[in-house]
């Protein structure tokens, strides 16, 4: 994987550029990653990672921070343009179901997610966090 982030050329890439996606819902169904293959054969990885205190240890760097979104392993902030991007090609997924059925466990988590990061959640999560 290319761990490059360009922000830039990222919104200025449309839901139409994706040639091919993948997904892998995590173990606990609290997150998921997406790879992206786009037109120009760019590479893109989102990773949404679970909301699971459990697992987070802070002073450990290679995990991902609980509640976060992640694009080629760059730390997405809260509120952000990037985040607006990724909730935009999960929601298209969704409607197009990439994720599967609306039953299915992918569009499930998808679903929460989108509903996570649509709300006041994500904020007082990460407020919650921060205290911890």
């Amino acid at each position: 994987m290319n761990n490059s982030f360009d922000p830039v050329f990222l919104l200025n890439t449309s839901y139409n550029d994706i040639k091919e996606s993948d997904y892998w819902v995590h173990p606990n169904a609290g997150g998921i990653s997406i790879g992206l293959s786009l037109e120009n054969a760019q590479k893109v990885e989102i990773v949404i990672s679970s909301r699971d205190f459990d697992d987070y240890i802070p002073e450990d760097d290679e995990l991902p921070i609980p509640g976060c979104i992640y694009i080629n392993d760059h730390l997405i902030e809260l509120n952000s343009k990037e985040e607006q991007w990724v909730i935009m090609v999960l929601q298209k997924m969704l409607d197009q179901q990439k994720f599967g059925i609306p039953e299915s466990l992918g569009a499930y988590t998808v679903n929460e997610v989108i509903s996570f990061y649509s709300s006041d959640q994500a904020l007082i999560f990460r407020e919650k966090l921060l205290k911890g």
